[in-house]
C-alpha cells in the first residue's frame, strides 16, 4: 500500500499551511487576549475577512462561527 500523498493532496497541503501561516498565526496573541478578557476571539470583521479568504482557497466551510472558547 502506498501511503505518500498525491501531488494534489501536496498542493492542498502547502495552500492550508499557508494560510495557517499567513492569516491565523499573525492572530494568536490577539485571540488569547481577547479570550482571556472574555472578549470574542476575534471582531466580527477579521472573522469574515477570514472566512472570505479561506472561501477563495476552496476552504469556505471550515470556520466556524464561534470563538474557540465555545461562546456564540
Amino acid at each position: 500500500m502506498d501511503l505518500r500523498l498525491s501531488d494534489e493532496q501536496k498542493m492542498v497541503q502547502k495552500t492550508i499551511r499557508k494560510f495557517v501561516e499567513n492569516e491565523l498565526i499573525p492572530l494568536e496573541n490577539e485571540v488569547l487576549r481577547n479570550e482571556m478578557a472574555g472578549k470574542p476571539s476575534l471582531p466580527e470583521g477579521t472573522l469574515k475577512d477570514l472566512q472570505e479568504k479561506a472561501k477563495k482557497l476552496g476552504f469556505g466551510a471550515s470556520i466556524p462561527r464561534r470563538n474557540l472558547a465555545g461562546q456564540t
